[in-house]
């Protein structure tokens, strides 16, 4: 026996699926040392996924193992078209919009029986991830319409939208399902669920390179901040950085529209200050498209609940200003005293939120005062609208500079490690926490 081999959590996986669809071994699968372990024609029950996960194996196991039933273009589309339960988003699934382009590219996974066959896994075990990325393949050619990309960019787009999850099926169901916080431990196994997908899709025959480059990609940010390789913009390619903003979009439009009832619209602002995270062009390109095809934001507060987010916002808002500056003259400070590549991912950062809160007026002095006499004079129907959607911007604004303060944290740590006396910094980053307290409290 292989010494403390990984546990496949795929096997388990694919003996759950053979409870309703047969999972057959179609090769012989060997141990990492040559011994044969199962014989072709086994199906894949408990019993077969106990053993195979008690050996390390020759070959990945999707690549030794045939179902009975995988997803089809047609059960594709079906189950596509079964998405939608809110009337916006029917209304453009429905829409002749795209709609062509989509089932050209839902034939194309015919190409590609191994992804055909993670996708039926994943459909049976995380049906809701499934939907999602069903959901971010439509929207992420729409996209590629909206740039006109060619045809190679936009087919690895699709491919890499439907597959950017698949490697959730090799981490512990017990990740993936978890709510609430995680350790750090904890974190960095389910960030792993990207080098995994990346390389499945390398192993698929006749897969672009450069849709599992954009896989590879999808949790990246243009300020070096994401991962699993923290790369800056000039060394991200846009197709996975439409996948990344696809992602984003998706996981706004749960928050914001199903579960607090917002139109689709909401999300536009949501977006201008999440602007150049994953592109300035790809964010354009989306702000369009919600544009000319969504409806006018739905107000969904009352009078009385936007009177308070008014008060809110003039109460508050002077502290996002104030603290934005002091962190970058304390990054300034870093940077003049230390050497390390995180402070320029906390200084492209900072910059970036610096330029999205000028853009969106956030920061801006005439809005306080606007706002201020709101709070004075009262607040009239016709100003419901803006209202609404600056309470939406300050909200993602405060949410900004949270991640901010985490990057700092993270920034000052790691900086301790090499030692040295850091009862100054330390008394700075427990300031920003402080004052981080004033800009964070509920709009409502």
């Amino acid at each position: 026996m292989d010494q403390k081999p990984k546990k496949n959590h795929y096997a388990n996986h694919l003996a759950d699926v053979n409870q309703t669809n047969k999972v057959l071994v179609r090769e012989d699968i060997y141990n990492s040392q040559g011994a044969l372990l199962i014989k072709a024609g086994c199906e894949v029950d408990s019993s077969t996924a106990q053993r195979i996960s008690q050996h390390k194996i020759a070959k990945p196991l999707e690549v030794s193992v045939e179902l009975e039933q995988s997803v089809t273009p047609k059960t594709l589309k079906m189950l596509f078209l079964e998405i939608p339960n809110h009337p916006e988003i029917k209304s453009v699934f429905e829409s002749n919009l795209n709609t062509r382009t989509f089932e050209q590219e839902c034939d194309t996974i015919e190409r590609y029986p191994l992804v055909t066959q993670k996708l039926t896994v994943l459909a049976k075990k995380y049906p809701e991830t499934f939907q999602k990325s069903t959901m971010a393949a439509f929207i992420g050619l729409l996209i590629c319409e909206e740039l006109k990309l060619n045809e190679m960019s936009t087919h690895c787009v699709f491919i890499a939208c439907l597959c950017q999850d698949l490697g959730l099926l090799h981490i512990d169901p017990e990740i993936v399902g978890m709510k609430g916080s995680m350790s750090a431990d904890q974190w960095n196994l389910l960030q792993g669920h990207v080098a995994v997908g990346f390389h499945f899709l390398t192993l698929v025959p006749n897969m672009p390179k450069l849709a599992a480059r954009a896989l590879l990609e999808h949790h990246e940010r243009t300020d070096g901040l994401g991962y699993p390789r923290g790369r800056l913009e000039s060394k991200l390619c846009q197709e996975g950085q439409i996948v990344a903003l696809v992602d984003t979009t998706i996981a706004l439009f749960f928050k914001y529209v199903f579960k607090m009832g917002y139109s689709l619209t909401a999300l536009s602002p949501i977006m201008q200050i999440n602007s150049g995270v994953h592109m300035h062009s790809n964010t354009q390109a989306i702000l369009r498209i919600f544009k000319r095809h969504f409806q006018p934001l739905k107000v969904i507060h009352s009078g009385t609940q936007l009177k308070k987010m008014v008060s809110h916002m003039v109460e508050r808002g002077p502290y996002v200003n104030n603290w934005l500056s002091v962190t970058t003259e304390f990054n300034t400070e870093l940077n003049a005293k230390f050497e390390s590549p995180q402070l320029s991912r906390t200084t492209e950062m900072i910059n970036r939120i610096q330029s999205v809160l000028i853009s969106s007026g956030v920061s801006d002095d005439s809005l306080t005062n606007w706002l201020k006499e709101l709070s004075t004079n009262g607040i009239e129907e016709k100003d419901y609208v803006e209202v609404e959607i600056l309470g939406l911007m300050f909200g993602e604004a405060a949410w900004q500079l949270g991640g901010l303060l985490k990057q700092m944290s993270l920034l000052v740590d790691s900086l301790q490690k090499g030692g040295g006396d850091f009862a100054l910094e330390n008394q700075r980053m427990d300031f920003l926490k402080q004052l981080y307290v004033r800009i964070q409290s509920p709009i409502i």
